[in-house]
């Protein structure tokens, strides 16, 4: 797709025929381009499992279409003598006369890593650097305080402070190989040998949870909500439209929310949080293992409908902390979601002639703990020590789950 301008409008899609993933494309300063891709080993025949190969192919920009041979620039990966697995996320860069080749290698889990090769050419031959991998953690211990792990997937570029940064994948975990957060973006300064070489972070190195720009800059300062660190954020829903931070489970087909007066108002309607439709729910990504989120809720008036907190990592897993309505009254009730059927693990009768309720839910790490007030600031534990695994991304699958879990409101009509 194309535009003269990122805010659009943008041209109909174009179809590119070659095999793979990880496509990216390549600008050079001879007003060529080429495409770089994840593809299948030669012959189509792999040498065992994970093996891969990078794939490069000329890009013609006028007429929006591949050309010429296509052809395998690494295959398996910097060195295939010791089966390298899941080369990947190809990116090529121009530096010095040398065409620069940087690549995801050992899949995308606790032995990630990011290589680099280069070229006098374009189409190669690309020699590795005798020092790969430019980045991992795989050599560090992944269950230390503040560990990062999973690295991988970088892409580099000159920042506004004229230095080279490289951005790329990670995870932060709360315990062994366990974490809610998914995966996600981190930067880091590139530092360039004298030899020619790019590298992120030397061997053994830990990835720093902070780290100074090596050219201090003043940037615009930005207004948006803080993304990293420790922060607090407020939702008082008294804007005109739903802050982007909200997101929801698939595309709505019916308005059942609206802002009005200081108030977000969700309409309970049967669709679930554990089906495959769009369900009363919005929810904010989960960006810290240690958490607290709460919201004042208006006790739901029809009999049969519910409405409250919800911590969610996808259909199957998730905890629903909530308010019922039905012909005995009032009930607070924590719903969880570990596999394919629920269970509800804690419940409590409430007033009938309750209106409102704060409900609140703090992480801690492999701990999660339910509190409500009935009056402002009086708070009661209703579930102080739930394990928190079932809003893992290792509950729900592992690796294949990288947008982690979300926190955020729900209601809905009563199964």
């Amino acid at each position: 797709m194309t535009a003269t301008n990122p805010a659009g409008p943008w041209s109909d899609p174009v179809w590119l025929n070659f095999d793979g993933i990880d496509p990216s494309l390549f600008f050079d300063d001879d007003g060529r381009a080429w495409m770089v891709n994840n593809g299948n080993p030669p012959d189509n025949k792999p040498l065992y499992d994970g093996h891969r190969a990078i794939w490069i192919q000329e890009f013609d920009i006028a007429n929006r279409k591949m050309t010429g041979p296509r052809k395998i620039i690494v295959n398996g990966g910097v060195d295939l003598s010791l089966k390298p697995v899941w080369i990947e996320g190809p990116h090529l860069y121009k530096k010095d006369g040398w065409y620069y080749l940087c690549c995801a290698e050992g899949g995308t889990s606790v032995h990630h890593s990011q290589v680099i090769l280069r070229s006098k050419s374009v189409i190669g031959p690309y020699e590795s650097w005798d020092q790969n991998p430019i980045l991992t953690q795989r050599d560090v211990d992944g269950t230390a305080p503040n560990a990062i792990t999973c690295t991988g997937h970088a892409d580099l570029e000159i920042g506004p402070d004229g230095n080279w940064w490289a951005v790329f994948l990670a995870c932060r975990p709360y315990a062994a190989d366990t974490w809610a957060t998914g995966r996600e973006t981190f930067l880091l300064p590139v530092t360039w040998t004298e030899d020619g070489w790019p590298q992120i972070l030397p061997p053994g190195e830990r990835v720093p949870l902070m780290v100074p720009s090596p050219n201090r800059v003043t940037l615009q300062q930005n207004p948006a909500p803080p993304l990293s660190g420790n922060f607090t954020w407020m939702d008082e829903f008294d804007t005109s439209q739903l802050s982007p931070l909200w997101i929801m489970l698939r595309a709505p087909k019916e308005n059942w929310w609206k802002l009005a007066d200081g108030n977000l108002w969700l309409t309970p309607r049967p669709e679930s949080l554990s089906g495959k439709s769009n369900p009363s729910f919005l929810g904010r990504r989960l960006q810290h293992a240690h958490f607290t989120a709460s919201a004042v809720l208006q006790i739901p008036s029809a009999k049969g409908t519910s409405a409250g907190l919800v911590a969610i990592q996808d259909e199957t897993h998730h905890l629903y902390f909530a308010v019922r309505r039905d012909e005995q009254g009032l009930t607070l009730f924590i719903e969880q979601w570990n596999g394919p059927s629920p269970q509800i693990v804690a419940t409590h009768k409430l007033s009938h002639d309750l209106t409102s309720i704060e409900l609140r839910l703090r992480g801690a790490g492999e701990r999660l703990c339910f509190d409500y007030a009935t009056r402002s600031d009086e708070w009661h534990e209703f579930a102080p020590e739930l394990d928190s695994y079932p809003i893992s991304v290792q509950a729900a699958g592992g690796g294949i789950h990288f947008t982690g879990a979300l926190v955020g409101l729900h209601a809905r009509v009563e199964p």
